[in-house]
This record gives structure tokens, C-alpha cells and sequence, in this order.
């Protein structure tokens, strides 16, 4: 008998770790050289097939760029319009950055760009398309720092208080991601960087404003910490950076940090149906899953333990339509299953016995 006891997420859950964190691990996986640009103001994942945008001021183009960081090709970036910030919406396939000016431009990567007004000043950019309508996230460069969203069918804007940070330095690079535990809107975390002093910041949402949990050093020394993205799964972070030799690089990261938090005990609605489900729940030594996709879809299954740590990532890419079983070993304790599959997130917290 299959026991299908996954929930939909559909609300905020906040029910994050209210100590803080102690300590974020961040792991260097992989490290790319770009000898092919001047600069690097900023990144962004993209889609395939390039995966990675790269914005060079100095170059006056975007380069594009695959998963290893090889060139793909470029765009060329407006006339004169320096700023810090690029992004992608990869649902119109259109390209957004920043400028030092009053304006964002936008184009669907050719050479031909439009522009509206920019409500303030903004440094990296991203964009968090699970939350509801398009919306681009800037945070302010300097102190006093904050984070303002504009959605893109109204130009609306929500600002958001990033205190408690005790520094002055300029933030260069952004990337938002939703935590394990939580869906919907606002976005419930943030990774930055700071260009000088060569720290990642994270920060989770409050009740009205992003508390900074914790601050690490750059993983590798750097002369300036530039751009940050991550892929659309949030399991890749791409980090760039001029070096200490004056050269500019990528790399890739491992970072828990949008995993992690305390586990909900209830969920905020029940979803009318679930893709995934459980042989049963307390699992005797290994757990059987069943996951039933009704039509051709992208999909993303990671195993967390109770911390909110990655334990290990069942699946994640294309998957035809129909019914697919895992096994999932581990030490007796209690995880949570978190499915991605388009549009909808589940999560199903089980229990393994010896």
C-alpha cells in the first residue's frame, strides 16, 4: 500500500531556527579563470543552453557562457550605461541589469534594449519567480543596506530592512533562494557579498525586515568579491571575483544555506494531490519512494536530515511521464523530502528506524 502523506506548500511556514546559525560551511567545488572577459560586474544562471551570463562593463557585453564557464557568445550591453547588476527571466528569456542612472534595461538578447524607472539604486540583482509574479530583487550598495523588489507587471515596489550589520562596506553581489522548509512570498533568503572586505553575508526574513544570521570570509583570498547566482534549484551557487594575481574568475560553491532551518510540524495546506509518496512512514532501514508524474517535467528530489542539511539529491533534471521508485538509506532519525516539479513545491517528513 502506497501512503501518499506529502503536503503542498502553499503559505509561509516561518519556522526557521530562532538561535541563528553557527556557522555556514561554504565549500569551493571548482574554480574557472574567464580570460575572456575585462571585467566582471556581475553573473547570472540562466537556462540552457548557456546556463551562465556574464556582465563586463569594461567590454561594454554580456558574455554567455555554459555550466564549465567556456565562452558561448555575447550581447552588447547599452551605450555608456554603467551599473552592477545583471539577471534573467528565464520564463520571457529576457535579460535585466541595473545602471548607475535612474533606469533598468531589458532585452530579449539582442542588441536592442528598452528601459523603465529604477526605483533606487541597486547593486546585484536576481530574480525569484517561485514567489508569484516576476519580481527583480536589488539590494542597496552602501549602508545603511536594503532590499527593494519591483514587480515587473506593475512596476510596483516593496522595500525590505536589511539591519543589524555593523558595516560599511558595498555589497556587489545578491542571490535569493527559498529555505527548505518554507514557500511563498517574500523570498525567505539571502546570500551576499561584500566587495572589500570579502564576506558572504545571510540573511533570513523576519517579520517585516532580513535579519543577518551570519557572516563568513571569502573562501579563497580575493582582491574583490563580484557577482553571485545560483541555479534555478538553488543547489549550484556560481561566486566571481578579481583575484589577488588581477585576474577575474568563477567559482562554483556548495552552500547549505538555503536548506537550512527547522522542520515544520504542520503545513500550512494540503495539496489535492502529490506526485511523491511513501511505502510507509516509520521506514524500517531504508525508505521507498514513488514518484508519478502525469506529463513530461522538470523535477528536483532532495533527501534533508533534521538540521536542513543536504543529505543526498535523489533526482533532479527532465523526467518522462509515469511512475518512478528510490531507495533511500541512511542512520535512524527523522529527514524531510523536498520535491520541485515546475510550479509546485512538497515536502514530506518521514522517519527511519533500525
Amino acid at each position: 500500500m502506497i501512503l501518499s502523506i506529502l503536503v503542498l506548500i502553499s503559505q509561509p511556514v516561518y519556522s526557521i531556527l530562532s538561535s541563528g546559525l553557527q556557522g555556514i560551511p561554504i565549500d569551493v567545488y571548482n574554480t574557472w579563470e574567464i580570460n575572456y572577459a575585462s571585467d566582471i560586474q556581475d553573473i547570472t544562471w540562466v537556462s540552457y543552453p548557456y546556463y551562465l551570463a556574464i556582465r563586463s562593463n569594461g567590454d561594454g557585453k554580456i558574455y554567455l557562457a555554459d555550466s564549465q564557464c567556456n565562452y558561448q557568445g555575447e550581447i552588447a550591453l547599452p551605450d555608456s550605461v554603467e551599473g552592477f547588476g545583471l539577471t534573467y527571466d528565464y520564463m520571457d528569456e529576457m535579460y535585466y541589469i541595473n545602471s548607475m542612472s535612474s533606469q533598468v534595461y531589458y532585452s530579449d538578447g539582442s542588441d536592442s534594449w528598452a528601459s523603465f524607472q529604477q526605483p533606487s539604486l541597486g547593486a546585484g540583482m536576481d530574480f525569484a519567480y517561485w514567489f508569484g509574479p516576476d519580481c527583480i530583487f536589488e539590494v542597496s550598495p552602501f549602508s545603511p543596506h536594503g532590499l527593494c523588489s519591483t514587480e515587473l507587471f506593475s512596476l510596483e515596489n516593496e522595500y525590505y530592512d536589511m539591519p543589524g550589520t555593523g558595516f560599511n562596506d558595498e555589497i556587489s553581489g545578491l542571490t535569493v533562494g527559498m529555505m527548505a522548509t518554507l514557500g511563498g512570498w517574500p523570498p525567505c533568503a539571502i546570500i551576499a557579498t561584500t566587495k572589500n572586505s570579502h564576506e558572504f553575508l545571510f540573511y533570513m526574513y523576519g517579520s517585516s525586515e532580513y535579519d543577518l544570521v551570519e557572516v563568513e570570509d571569502c573562501p579563497v583570498p580575493v582582491e574583490e568579491s563580484l557577482g553571485l547566482t545560483r541555479s534555478s534549484e538553488c543547489t549550484e551557487i556560481y561566486w566571481s571575483y578579481k583575484g589577488t594575481d588581477g585576474n577575474y574568475y568563477i567559482s562554483l560553491l556548495g552552500i547549505d544555506f538555503f536548506y537550512f532551518g527547522g522542520i515544520e510540524d504542520e503545513a500550512s495546506s494540503i495539496g489535492e494531490y502529490s506526485f511523491l509518496s511513501i511505502e510507509s512512514n516509520p521506514a524500517y532501514g531504508s525508505a521507498i519512494f514513488s514518484l508519478q508524474v502525469p506529463v513530461y517535467n522538470t523535477v528536483s528530489l532532495t533527501i534533508y536530515d533534521i538540521s536542513g542539511r543536504a543529505v543526498e539529491e535523489i533526482c533532479r533534471g527532465p523526467m518522462e511521464a509515469g511512475d518512478t521508485q528510490w531507495s533511500f538509506s541512511a542512520p535512524a532519525g527523522m529527514y524531510t523530502a523536498m520535491l520541485r516539479c515546475e510550479d509546485k513545491v512538497e515536502s514530506l517528513k518521514f522517519v527511519i528506524n533500525d
